[in-house]
């Protein structure tokens, strides 16, 4: 199954890994059904590394999982769902992004450059979120360019 991501810097199709996922898939589809995500910023952009986005406030403090429109505060976040042959290995690598183990909710980010391998299946010392691949950028590339320099 794939997802159409519309942004002023072009479009980008996402593959979403829905058997190795299926509550990050779930989450990540019924936001985007609900239109959670339409006037999203990109709030934070790290060149040679990734650019992250699904914060309704635009602050990268935001956001919550579809699970808590359903069954409330309670269900804010959602389990993780890492697997070992998921990598951050290419560009355009689309993840959720994570502010602690088992915290998913709305936000994720895409990788700006091969490599990042360091990210796979912990969390990390440079950014306090933690990591996991649960999705795969298919087409788009192009604006991965513009969002490494920052023009968004």
């Amino acid at each position: 199954m794939s997802v159409l991501i519309v942004t002023s810097l072009g479009d980008l199709v996402v593959d979403l890994h829905t058997n190795k996922c299926p509550l990050t898939c779930k989450n990540f589809l019924k936001l985007c059904k609900i239109k959670y995500y339409n006037g999203c910023l990109f709030h934070t952009v790290q060149k040679d590394f990734t650019a992250q986005t699904g914060d309704p406030t635009g602050t990268g403090t935001g956001g919550d999982s579809v699970y808590k429109f359903l069954y409330g505060d309670q269900a804010r976040f959602f389990s993780d769902e890492i697997h070992i042959d998921l990598k951050h290995s290419k560009t355009g690598t689309v993840a959720m992004a994570s502010a602690g183990e088992n915290l998913n909710a709305s936000q994720f980010y895409i990788t700006l450059r091969d490599d990042l391998d360091y990210l796979d299946g912990k969390h990390t010392v440079s950014i306090p979120i933690s990591m996991h691949a649960c999705f795969t950028c298919f087409t788009g590339y192009g604006c991965f360019f513009i969002l490494e320099r920052g023009n968004i």
